[in-house]
């Protein structure tokens, strides 16, 4: 049984008031599993539905379209294995801890670098399949983009471990 209070805290844990302010796990339906506190549980659901749209969306998009490296498994190079969503004051990251789990970082932008424009789109979309290349390219020089992305992966990694020791796995159909 997945223990959403120790996920809770464990997202908690890994709070930082600039860098990765908000953390939360959801389903790819939306619905919401565990996140950091304090949060506007109406604000969290609305970042849910935004987060499951898209990633729907592109999960569509990327089985859709041919694989780009044709010496992995189509299967898994057809997988959605990242999505990066901007927004004019917000970046959100969402990777799958399992396939029926998302975790999701949300982080306001920076003051003074929320790229609020008349004619910006109300945001872009990244998605990643398995073989594709990883989203925003590590430059040498660490970007606040490229230090939230490898807290994501290491999260995704520190939950996976977790719910591994715990055999936990999110069962089909419980969205």
């Amino acid at each position: 049984m997945l223990n959403a209070k120790a996920l809770s805290q464990l997202l908690n844990e890994n709070v930082h008031p600039v860098l990765y302010p908000k953390w939360f796990i959801i389903t790819p339906n939306g619905t919401l599993i565990a996140y950091s506190t304090p949060a506007s549980t109406a604000e969290l659901r609305q970042q849910a539905a935004l987060v499951s749209s898209t990633w729907k969306d592109q999960e569509t998009r990327v089985r859709s379209a041919p694989p780009q490296d044709t010496t992995t498994p189509q299967s898994s190079s057809q997988q959605l294995h990242a999505l990066t969503i901007e927004t004019p004051t917000a970046t959100i990251i969402a990777k799958p801890i399992q396939p029926r789990l998302l975790l999701v970082l949300v982080a306001p932008l920076p003051e003074g670098t929320a790229h609020a424009r008349a004619d910006a789109p109300e945001f872009t979309v990244h998605a990643e399949r398995v073989d594709d290349d990883r989203y925003p390219q590590e430059t040498g020089k660490l970007s606040l983009l490229e230090k939230q992305r490898a807290k994501v992966d290491n999260g995704v990694v520190m939950i996976k471990e977790e719910l591994t020791r715990r055999g936990f796995d999110m069962p089909e159909g419980v969205d």
